[in-house]
């Protein structure tokens, strides 16, 4: 269990929330066994926290496979090769938001390579 924990502590921040142990802020609820689950229980992270399970979300960006793109674009979906997608996650992987005055070096980045 130690080992486990000192990875926990390594993850960058967005991947701790995942971690199981975290009763600290998280009610960390089971649900009744499920039929659907072979009788297994469903883990149901809740917040404890002002703002609820708000508080435990985390955001990630998550990209297909470069080949399932480019398999869509053979069947005729023009348009959705990666390469014709890729700067659409480029740009969806930026936070831009109008209550910022200035963009960060990462939006400015950013639009170097888009």
């Amino acid at each position: 269990m130690k080992a486990t924990a000192s990875l926990f502590g390594r993850l960058p921040l967005p991947l701790r929330c995942c971690r199981g142990d975290q009763e600290l802020n998280n009610w960390a609820f089971q649900t009744v066994p499920q039929a659907g689950l072979n009788g297994r229980r469903g883990y149901q992270p809740r917040g404890k926290t002002l703002g609820g399970s708000n508080a435990i979300n985390a955001m990630l960006y998550v990209r297909g496979h470069p080949s399932d793109y480019d398999d869509w674009a053979n069947l005729g979906c023009d348009g959705w090769s990666y390469n014709d997608v890729l700067p659409y996650f480029k740009r969806s992987e930026v936070l831009s938001t109008p209550r910022f005055s200035q963009r960060s070096s990462v939006e400015k980045r950013m639009d170097r390579l888009l």
